[in-house]
């Protein structure tokens, strides 16, 4: 089967830590281009993808006619207008996180798509990362019972941040850069919607850097999320059952743990081997497991992006799943903004 054209637009700290490496060397897909209109980056993404044809603007790689598809990596002000580019140029679309950074551009986003009758799928990889297909598969199969509340978090440090994420008008602050993740991940995860929120948003560092969402689903469970991106790096998510608990977190450890009154009388928690609480004494694993260039989820939602565009699966997050995402976020910036509880 013939290889893939695939064409990557935007070539920032995303796409040459993590998108270069991968499109390099992932079956079904060959690097054809990349777009990127700063000349250094440019110059730098051309040394780790040689063969690849460079522009310094995307509209003339989309003009291309042996491409098949693209990845958008560019600042999220910029992810509507390339991806309704994309689609009127006859080209599938992976559109790294969030859709827009409005509704108005989302819901253009989506008409261009449908129209198109092309892939459109969202970069929520946080679906694909095994230790979260773990977390759902355990829910689905009653492992503490019918689930009550959870809660999450999601913080990251303060590292040197591009301008366009220090403003909301850019496309900057938690909201977008980590709770989207979460948000869709909750969605995935506990398979309902979120039907009412509120939410607290403060600017610490830069502005909106912190956020904390409360909010109901549809299957009335409780959830509470914080997130900043001027912190410590964390990523867990609790959730609570009837008969017990379960717990995940990404940068910490491989497995799900599950605590119910069962394993606290054994003293012990089920799926925590010996071989497990070896890895973790490892004073690498922090690393290991948080470099983003080494999270799995990313290449696993990328092989199903090229199974996508052959037909073979329908992709899934799709930009709909991008689209709901966004309307929670807004909501949850009119909660912070009138101290009102919203409804979706």
């Amino acid at each position: 089967m013939q290889d893939i054209n695939v064409g990557l637009i935007g070539c920032g700290r995303i796409a040459s830590l993590v998108y270069l490496n991968i499109l390099k060397k992932l079956p079904g897909l060959r690097l054809a281009a990349i777009a990127e209109s700063d000349a250094v980056k440019r110059e730098k993404a051309g040394i780790s993808a040689p063969h690849a044809a460079q522009f310094s603007d995307y509209q003339d790689l989309l003009r291309e006619p042996n491409l098949t598809a693209v990845i958008i990596c560019l600042p999220n002000q910029i992810h509507s207008e390339a991806a309704i580019a994309s689609f009127e140029n006859g080209k599938h679309v992976y559109l790294e996180k969030p859709i827009a950074i409005n509704r108005t551009q989302s819901g253009e986003v989506i008409r261009a798509w449908k129209e198109s009758d092309l892939v459109g799928m969202m970069g929520f990889n946080l679906r694909f990362n095994p230790l979260y297909a773990s977390l759902k598969g355990h829910i689905e199969a009653g492992a503490v019972g019918d689930v009550i509340c959870a809660r999450t978090v999601f913080t990251s440090s303060g590292r040197a941040l591009p301008e366009w994420k220090k403003s909301r008008s850019t496309g900057g602050g938690a909201l977008l850069d980590l709770a989207s993740h979460h948000v869709d991940l909750m969605r995935y995860i506990l398979g309902n919607e979120v039907i009412q929120i509120s939410a607290r948003i403060r600017s610490h560092t830069t502005e909106d850097d912190i956020a904390i969402l409360e909010y109901k689903t549809s299957d009335d469970i409780a959830v509470q999320s914080y997130f900043s991106i001027s912190s410590a790096d964390e990523d867990k998510i609790e959730v609570f059952g009837t008969r017990g608990r379960l717990y995940a977190d990404r940068y910490n450890s491989l497995n799900v743990e599950i605590i119910t009154q069962e394993s606290r009388k054994q003293g012990m928690l089920s799926h925590m081997t010996s071989s497990i609480r070896s890895l973790l004494s490892s004073p690498n694993i922090k690393d290991k497991l948080f470099a983003p260039g080494r999270e799995p989820s990313f290449e696993i939602a990328l092989s199903h992006f090229v199974s996508a565009v052959r037909g073979i699966e329908q992709a899934r997050p799709d930009l709909i799943d991008g689209y709901k995402c966004l309307a929670v976020l807004e909501a949850a910036e009119e909660s912070a903004r009138t101290g009102h509880v919203i409804s979706l």
